[in-house]
């Protein structure tokens, strides 16, 4: 699921490129119009595959019961719809019941900075992804600056 999830997020990027070559190409007056044919052929291409890795997405969760039920509680909240419910099933669902928050952060790689004071530090100095870092209290956030809230 995170896989599918990942797939989609990186194509739905590669349409938004697309989307703002083909304004850029249609703006300008000296773009041959096979290049704009072009562009609009790989738009139409991109959204046929955002739309069946959507479907084998809802496929995954409408044949796991645990996936299911998530899926339906999420989509009960105001403001999140099928789309974002997929997403957050991508990155939520493999991880397990019975981690630390600052596992499931850790895990997801998904979080890069908060201004949250309650938040602690999850990288450091030395660590493996010294991007990974959440900042206690920072107006800014550098991955290679000492953080006095990193507990290690």
């Amino acid at each position: 699921m995170r896989t599918i999830s990942r797939h989609i997020d990186g194509l739905t990027v590669e349409q938004t490129r697309e989307r703002n070559r083909l304004h850029a190409a249609q703006g300008s007056g000296a773009t041959p119009r096979c290049v704009i044919e072009d562009l609009k052929r790989s738009l139409v291409a991109l959204k046929r595959r955002i739309v069946r890795l959507r479907r084998e997405a809802m496929a995954l969760v409408q044949a796991d019961d645990a996936m299911r039920q998530r899926f339906e509680l999420l989509t009960s909240m105001p403001g999140i719809a099928q789309i974002s419910a997929l997403q957050l099933l991508g990155e939520l669902s493999p991880l397990s019941e019975e981690m630390s928050v600052r596992q499931w952060v850790a895990h997801t790689g998904s979080i890069r900075h908060t201004r949250s004071r309650a938040a602690r530090s999850i990288g450091h100095r030395g660590s493996a992804a010294p991007a990974t870092v959440i900042c206690a209290g920072r107006s800014t956030c550098l991955p290679w600056w000492p953080c006095s809230a990193t507990s290690t």
